[in-house]
């Protein structure tokens, strides 16, 4: 990092001071002082802590030379209003006080001053160590800017690597699934299929019988289309036929719209506002996509409360509770029942999933959340409870696991309700 450790002190151009003192004797002091070592130096001035606020929320204030005991609003007070308000963590302050005990210039510290100079001032004592501690306030600044800037990119850059780790984690899941969707795809259009071959064939068919019915019998009266028969149908019931073999077909379609909608809801990044959702109905929607996948060895079973509406970015809240669903999925070796089960509790929105699966041990219990750490070998990448807790904690929600050795697991997630 390339951190200032020279700086002009000659050249304070855009810098600006402020100096709070109730005693004007004292502000003209160092007023004179700086203005003699720092012929471009802006200083301002005020006799309160209350004009002091208000001339640090109106200018762009880099140094502060400031009292503590002062009426209405003493120091102290003003600096801890300046921290309520975001104020304060851009401000550079020096303490100048009377107060030479030990309980006032630590307290002055911890609340964050740079450094704390004792009255009475003396001007000469002040010509010497201005320069020194101007000097080193400007570095400490210019510092402090470029760590929060290098803070900001990094936060960034962590924010961007977890999206694309969330992401990852819902294409892992996926995966897992790819196989179950692809059949419960391959079903209606089979089912299509031989529907829309059956309806050309009868269509056609009937058609062409019609013709050669109402041209053997033309110039009949209109009881000729009673007396059609195809199939043991007459031509009403034949009309029937159709509308019974559209309606399959339409059928058929709806089920493969369904299930790619399901499908591209649940891979779509994270590019969904955030919202209110039924938690009920948004675990239906789950459980419909993971049934398959998992019936072959585990019952899954959900008991719906009485919960209200959740705010949250649809797409999470599914992966959080697929992660968890194919959590207890994995953990059951042979057969095994899942529980699913929400209910209200005083303000909040319980949320639980229970399996009778292999369970865990208290080390990785302890470690459940951890990036990177699985059981499962090479099978596992480690990132599905971390992004699973990550999401549900961003969410202002909490995560808890109980769990006990050929005993199963139980998750409880606790949303605060809407």
């Amino acid at each position: 990092m390339d951190f200032v450790n020279n700086f002009n002190v000659t050249s304070l151009e855009n810098i600006k001071i402020l100096i709070v003192d109730d005693e004007v004797i004292n502000r003209n002091i160092l007023i004179n002082s700086l203005k003699n070592l720092f012929k471009e130096i802006d200083v301002l001035e005020a006799s309160s802590g209350i004009e002091a606020y208000n001339c640090i929320k109106n200018e762009k204030i880099d140094i502060v030379f400031l009292d503590i005991i002062m009426p209405e609003m003493d120091g102290f007070q003003l600096i801890e209003r300046l921290k309520n308000d975001n104020l304060f963590d851009n401000l550079v302050i020096i303490v100048i006080s009377a107060l030479e005990d030990s309980e006032n210039i630590n307290q002055a510290f911890l609340k964050g001053v740079f450094d704390y100079i004792v009255k009475p001032l003396d001007t000469n004592l002040l010509n010497v160590v201005l320069p020194i501690k101007v000097k080193n306030l400007l570095i400490y600044k210019k510092n402090l800017e470029y760590l929060k800037s290098i803070n900001l990119k990094i936060e960034a850059e962590i924010k961007s690597k977890m999206a694309e780790l969330i992401h990852s984690d819902r294409l892992i899941s996926m995966g897992i699934m790819t196989t179950s969707i692809l059949h419960e795809i391959n079903t209606p259009i089979t089912y299509i299929k031989g529907n829309i071959d059956l309806f050309y064939n009868y269509y056609f068919n009937f058609i062409e019988s019609f013709i050669n019915f109402i041209e053997k019998l033309y110039g009949k009266d209109s009881e000729i289309l009673n007396n059609f028969s195809f199939k043991g149908m007459n031509f009403y019931q034949n009309i029937e036929k159709f509308k019974e073999l559209i309606k399959n077909t339409q059928l058929g379609i709806s089920k493969i719209i369904e299930i790619i909608q399901n499908f591209r809801s649940f891979a779509k990044k994270d590019e969904e506002k955030i919202s209110y959702f039924d938690i009920n109905e948004l675990i239906e929607n789950v459980i419909s996509i993971v049934k398959k996948t998992i019936e072959s060895k585990a019952k899954l079973n959900f008991e719906k409360g009485d919960v209200g509406k959740i705010k949250i970015n649809k797409a999470h809240f599914e992966q959080i509770i697929v992660n968890l669903i194919l959590n207890s999925y994995q953990a059951i070796k042979e057969k095994g029942t899942i529980n699913i089960k929400t209910y209200r509790d005083n303000s909040f929105d319980v949320i639980e999933i229970v399996d009778d699966g292999i369970g865990m041990d208290e080390e990785t219990l302890n470690r459940a959340f951890e990036p990177f750490f699985s059981t499962k070998g090479d099978e596992g990448t480690g990132l599905g409870l971390y992004i699973t807790s990550t999401l549900v904690k961003n969410y202002g929600g909490k995560i808890f696991i109980e769990s006990e050795i050929n005993k199963g697991t139980k998750v409880k997630l606790i949303f605060n309700n809407t």
